[in-house]
């Protein structure tokens, strides 16, 4: 099983970056990637994502308010990865209860903690998988 995932980043340069170490990840089957929260929220309105890597510093819709956005919606809310060159924004993530905060630009030792970390949501998320095709089938 693969965590269906997207990459939300309004830079080019560093969206493909993260797409290029994502795509790198055999866990992980890359959907789609966005420019901006909008596309990304229309997106998700028609499909089942279970990871999301996502910068914070993004015009118009930024990556917290588009977290508080999808929490206020009838959404299922994904796993999320922040990405991002802002450090200090990491303790404002971890509030917002993402699966990890990865600071920019992703070197080699990033990608090697990405793959530890992203394997342990993928583990964390079949097992709530698992659990609630237990529960349904003991109704």
């Amino acid at each position: 099983m693969t965590l269906n995932s997207i990459v939300i980043d309004s830079n080019a340069l560093q969206r493909m970056d993260t797409v290029k170490k994502a795509n790198d990840h055999d866990a992980v089957n890359l959907l789609a990637e966005f420019s901006s929260c909008i596309e990304a929220k229309e997106f998700l309105s028609n499909t089942d994502v279970d990871l999301i890597f996502l910068e914070i510093d993004i015009p118009k819709m930024g990556g917290f308010e588009f977290l508080d956005i999808l929490a206020a919606s009838k959404l299922s809310v994904p796993k999320i990865i922040i990405i991002s060159k802002r450090t200090e924004a990491a303790f404002t993530s971890y509030s917002y209860g993402v699966a990890d905060f990865l600071s920019k630009p992703l070197f080699f030792f990033s990608i090697l903690t990405f793959k530890t970390r992203s394997a342990t949501v993928f583990i964390k998320l079949l097992r709530s998988l698992v659990l609630k095709e237990i529960r349904f089938t003991n109704k």
